[in-house]
């Protein structure tokens, strides 16, 4: 007798052998490689999930520098334009102090000169006087016609002028 055979259904001894054997590949499987699977999955995941980590904190971290940089340039701005202001400001004071100090030293400049030319007027004066004296007394010899004495002579033509000087001065003239 011949079985006919279906070949849609297979025989039952090789289904039954069948379902052994995918069991036991199975629980081999779920023993050994689906655990090793697994970790490999989680230390995956984990690694990926602390990259994350990582990267969000760096994100945070790149912000908050940012924010400080920001921070640190508008300080920098704002000290740059405080030492230009104080440097304007010193260059005015110094401006400043410079013109006082050529103003002193042209009106030193000035005195100066005032007293130096009032010096040489002096000098001059004195001069004129004892050259007007040497010829008042060479002028009252040659009318007297004697040789007068000469320092005497000079002395009355001192005391003269002086006395000119002083009734010039005391009239509101200047010598």
């Amino acid at each position: 007798m011949y079985a006919e055979i279906n070949p849609i259904l297979p025989n039952t001894s090789e289904l039954v052998l069948g379902l052994i054997s995918f069991l036991l590949l199975f629980a081999f499987l779920y023993k050994k490689v689906f655990p090793s699977i697994n970790r490999v999955l989680q230390d995956r995941a984990d690694t990926i999930k602390s990259d994350l980590e990582r990267a969000e904190a760096a994100r945070e971290e790149a912000r908050q520098l940012l924010a400080d940089y920001r921070e640190q340039l508008k300080g920098a701005r704002d000290e740059a334009r405080q030492v230009v202001e104080e440097a304007k400001q010193a260059a005015e004071s110094m401006r400043k102090e410079l013109v006082v100090k050529a103003e002193r030293e042209a009106h030193q400049v000035l005195e100066r000169a005032e007293q130096e030319i009032s010096a040489q007027r002096d000098r001059a004066f004195n001069s004129l006087r004892r050259e007007v004296g040497e010829l008042a007394v060479e002028v009252a010899g040659k009318i007297v016609g004697d040789s007068l004495d000469k320092d005497r002579h000079l002395r009355l033509v001192d005391d003269y002028i002086d006395e000119l000087n002083g009734s010039e001065g005391g009239a509101g003239g200047s010598g």
